[in-house]
């Protein structure tokens, strides 16, 4: 009955040959990169940021160009030139 069983299939293990590697990485190469990839998302990030700030701009022109009102008006003033603290009272001391 030992037919039936049959006889073990070999296992076949592939072998890859994989060629030589061609230079080494050493530690300049890897800040090199590091920096470089550093400096292409902080230019991303500047450009990212001067087209946003330009929109915000843009818009805010926009909106005000639909009102009749002047932009001025909407601002609270300050009054901080020399010329406006002559004319304020000051506190008298108590004696």
């Amino acid at each position: 009955m030992s037919f039936l069983v049959g006889a073990p299939q070999p296992t076949v293990t592939p072998v890859v040959q994989v060629s030589a590697p061609h230079g080494e990485i050493g530690v300049a190469d890897v800040l090199i990169n590091i920096v470089s990839l550093i400096g292409v998302l902080a230019l991303g990030v500047v450009v990212i940021g001067l087209a946003t700030g330009g929109l915000f701009i843009l818009f805010r022109r926009w909106r005000d160009g639909q009102n009749d009102q002047s932009s001025l008006e909407s601002f609270t003033q300050l009054k901080l030139s020399t010329g406006d603290q002559a004319n304020a009272t000051s506190p008298t001391p108590h004696s």
